[in-house]
């Protein structure tokens, strides 16, 4: 096919709205791209080609082109929701304006009868006072780091590393050579610091798979995992159970 019937091509499907015509000619589809589940916009088309023998339906032939397109990449950078700064509450002043603020508010809820009706009242108002009272936090948590097998050792290097990289940071602006000293000695401390780490970790991870191999350490492993799938199995009803006393028993061992 020519470049003249190519072009006619995509004018044509130009004309109609994305995704009326076959590819959407300079529109965008609604196809995503091959791998990146995203919308991909038609740039050009060449080397078009309708196959006589071969027919879709009715009245219609197949058509072989080829597209280039360009491809939108969708972002999705989720920000996590605020939490509220509930260890202010130490704070004598901001746990006095707190607990003032949510008694004013309790006082004017008197009138309320509906339990509900309370209920959703005072959970708002207990959000709405905490974050005026003792803020939130936005954007990304800070990622807990595996220190459980961290050993006396490690600990101090750590700390060296940490006490250069402040030292490093603290020298003033102007003093090339003293700060250049400083970062040499925490690039020192910070090498030395990966190797103590890995060591301990690496002994610490020989010692824990010894003692999963031994009979007690499969014991072990089973009943973590049994313990595990109970903590994360869903509540769909309610256990309950009275006493000769008719008191309602909360703990398994006594209902059992």
């Amino acid at each position: 096919m020519s470049m003249s019937a190519t072009d006619g091509i995509c004018d044509n499907a130009r004309a109609y709205p994305a995704g009326a015509a076959p590819g959407g000619c300079g529109k965008w589809t609604r196809v995503a791209a091959p791998g990146t589940g995203a919308a991909s916009k038609i740039l050009s088309a060449k080397d078009c080609k309708v196959v006589p023998s071969e027919s879709l339906v009715s009245q219609h032939r197949l058509l072989i082109l080829e597209l280039k397109h360009k491809v939108a990449r969708k972002h999705n950078n989720l920000k996590p929701p605020p939490k509220t700064k509930w260890y202010k509450l130490s704070d004598r002043e901001l746990a006095d304006e707190f607990k003032k603020r949510m008694v004013d508010k309790m006082i004017k809820m008197n009138d309320m009868t509906e339990m509900n009706e309370c209920w959703n009242e005072m959970a708002v108002s207990l959000r709405s006072v905490a974050k005026n009272v003792l803020g939130e936090i936005r954007g990304k948590g800070k990622i807990d780091k595996d220190t459980w097998w961290w050993n006396d050792d490690v600990q101090m290097i750590l700390k060296e590393k940490k006490n250069a990289f402040k030292e490093w940071k603290s020298v003033e602006e102007g003093n090339d050579r003293e700060k250049e000293n400083k970062r040499s000695a925490y690039l020192i401390s910070k090498k030395k610091a990966k190797k103590a780490v890995a060591i301990a970790r690496a002994k610490v991870q020989d010692k824990l798979y010894n003692h999963l191999e031994s009979p007690q350490g499969q014991k072990d492993l089973y009943r973590i995992a049994r313990e595990r799938e109970r903590n994360a199995r869903d509540i769909n009803h309610i256990k309950y159970m009275k006493d000769e006393e008719g008191k309602i028993l909360t703990d398994e061992k006594s209902i059992r």
